[in-house]
């Protein structure tokens, strides 16, 4: 999406991932320039990105030039970070939009304001117009999950009996003893249901499926 006063980025379903494959866990989609994209790699757009690294601990807003060593950034979080300011991506704020602690999984959004000049005309704008912007980022975030979640994400039965007995606690044994099946007989769910959440453990699928409402704890 893009308006007169800023560029909205999002990455609604931020799994917890293994280092460097952010891109791979998440849902993603930018406004950002084509240059960006080629500058930062297509399959790699979030993997050293700071931003997302502070959603997924919880932290409710991240200011674009803070200094990264402030969040204890590793070189590549620093790279990254003085790639976009290169590009003149240096004003914006990212926004916590939803976050699910006990297996760490957030959707968020990054607003790149492009037209101010410093830190100072950046807050005020943001001070000016933070209740317009958030209400956008909202419909937004709620757009991207109800997408996914009817569109892309549809579990069977089977599927949401594995994630939630795992949400509980239970191994793949334990679940199939309490579904009266094999664990043979278990691990093509588990492998479906993986699949289409795009997680690569069970921790991250349970995370993304109680994001998105697919099962009730």
């Amino acid at each position: 999406m893009r308006g007169g006063w800023c560029r909205l980025w999002g990455y609604p379903m931020v799994g917890l991932a293994t280092p460097g494959k952010m891109t791979e866990a998440t849902f993603f989609r930018h406004t950002y320039s084509a240059e960006w994209e080629e500058a930062v790699g297509k399959d790699r757009l979030l993997d050293e990105d700071i931003s997302t690294e502070l959603l997924l601990r919880g932290q409710e807003e991240i200011f674009w030039n803070d200094d990264p060593d402030s969040y204890d950034a590793s070189p590549a979080n620093r790279r990254l970070h003085q790639l976009e300011n290169d590009l003149g991506m240096i004003w914006g704020q990212t926004l916590l939009l939803s976050h699910h602690s006990r297996n760490p999984v957030s959707s968020g959004i990054g607003l790149h304001i492009g037209h101010v000049r410093s830190d100072t005309e950046f807050f005020r704008y943001w001070k000016e117009h933070e209740t317009s912007l958030r209400a956008v980022a909202e419909m937004l975030n709620s757009g991207m999950l109800q997408q996914h979640k009817d569109g892309v994400v549809r579990l069977s039965g089977r599927e949401k009996d594995y994630i939630y007995w795992s949400a509980l606690g239970l191994d793949r044994v334990q679940i199939a003893d309490r579904l009266c099946i094999s664990a043979n007989t278990l691990n093509k769910p588990i492998a479906s249901a993986k699949a289409k959440l795009k997680a690569r453990n069970t921790s991250q699928a349970v995370a993304k499926a109680v994001l998105l409402g697919l099962v009730e704890l």
